[in-house]
């Protein structure tokens, strides 16, 4: 790290993993240093440990190594190797997301928790991406090429249909207005598309809602304390007073039993 006023070296560290993308806290004085799988330094070369060896190529969901250090001495804050660690990362107040929907605590790099909508407890959360570009992020909005995340309300993921946007970053909220100002991909595409969008606080909002999109999630065996079903609705939704409300629709298939407890609370 290089002193901002002098250009003088303030601090060193040699990485012993490969990181293509930092981030930094201004607030928390953090820098972030992601290692999306773990790349190691070995015999004056880089290794990677998460290859397949019987497939011949990378396992994408072998766990990385992310560290967090103190921006004015360069000291490890923390470091944790449980996850692949996707760049780059939004940092969001205390929270941090990687570009595939995984949150963490900026604090020490554990998952983030919020309060479950449907069981009222803690609970682990991400959501579910796609498109071809990575995360943008405003106070309210996580968006990337094809749809955003609420956070305001976490009401899930609403998905951008009927335009063809490109795969540079592209939905961009600034200053009210939710800017697609790039269209166009290496895809063939027909409808290639650049448009400005404004809030519309009477405009319902319909969105599909993950506690979280990781395929063998903790389960806390809690009972479920509040949730609507709404019949034929196109989406799902969270109201003012905290229901989910998740819609039934005529094109799947459910088998849904629900059992009281002694007493309903």
């Amino acid at each position: 790290a290089l002193d901002l006023r002098t250009g003088k070296e303030a601090w060193t560290f040699d990485l012993d993993v490969l990181s293509r993308n930092i981030a930094y806290s201004t607030e928390k004085d953090l820098l972030l240093v992601p290692c999306r799988n773990l790349v190691v330094w070995e015999n004056n070369q880089w290794v990677n440990k998460s290859m397949d060896v019987r497939r011949g190529k990378t396992n994408k969901n072998a766990p990385g190594r992310m560290r967090a250090f103190k921006g004015s001495d360069g000291s490890i804050v923390w470091q944790v190797d449980t996850h692949p660690y996707h760049r780059p990362h939004v940092i969001h107040g205390d929270l941090l997301i990687d570009r595939s929907g995984y949150t963490y605590n900026l604090t020490d790099g554990k998952r983030a928790l919020r309060k479950s909508p449907v069981t009222g407890q803690m609970e682990t959360w991400s959501f579910r991406k796609g498109g071809c570009n990575h995360l943008i992020a405003s106070e309210n909005l996580v968006t990337w090429r094809t749809g955003y995340y609420d956070l305001e309300k976490q009401s899930g993921t609403t998905n951008l249909t009927g335009l063809d946007a490109g795969c540079a970053p592209t939905l961009i909220p600034a200053g009210g207005v939710l800017n697609v100002p790039n269209f166009g991909t290496h895809h063939k595409r027909n409808r290639m598309t650049a448009m400005a969008l404004v809030h519309r606080p009477d405009n319902p909002s319909w969105s599909t809602y993950y506690s979280t999109t990781e395929k063998s999630p903790d389960p806390t065996g809690a009972p479920i304390r509040r949730i609507g079903y709404n019949f034929g609705a196109p989406g799902d939704r969270i109201t003012e007073d905290g229901t989910l409300w998740q819609r039934i629709d005529r094109f799947r298939r459910y088998d849904l039993s629900m059992e009281p407890r002694d007493k309903l609370q």
